[in-house]
């Protein structure tokens, strides 16, 4: 387990905006960000042929900034999990299973509301 601080000054965020019926999506240095976090890894084989890794990510946040001559401040948490697992079908072949969830997260442009993904893989070695 690990915890954190990052403090950052002119924070990246996705900016939408709309010119000729055209949405514009980019990225505009804005404000700065202080965040505290705990975050879990692990690895656990139960047998040789089968491996599980996972993250958990918790963080805390304090947004402050100026975006469009217009003063923004707000606060909020994040939280995110990954796990991957592994199987070695043979000496030359691998199968990857990987699950992703994020949660919703408030930017200077609204909520962007959270997400969950999976990832399939296999892996022949030579």
């Amino acid at each position: 387990m690990n915890a954190y601080r990052r403090f950052t000054t002119d924070k990246i965020e996705y900016i939408s905006s709309f010119s000729d019926n055209v949405r514009v999506y980019s990225p505009e240095n804005v404000g700065t960000a202080d965040t505290k976090g705990l975050e879990l890894n692990f690895k656990y084989t139960p047998y040789n042929k089968i491996t599980f890794n996972g993250d958990l990510n918790y963080n805390y946040f304090i947004r402050e900034g100026i975006f469009n001559e217009e003063s923004f401040d707000f606060n909020n948490d994040y939280w995110s999990t990954k796990i991957t697992s592994k199987y070695k079908v043979n000496k030359n072949l691998d199968m990857e299973v990987t699950g992703r969830y994020n949660s919703s997260i408030q930017t200077i442009q609204g909520i962007q509301f959270d997400n969950l993904y999976m990832d399939l893989g296999t892996r022949e070695r030579q």
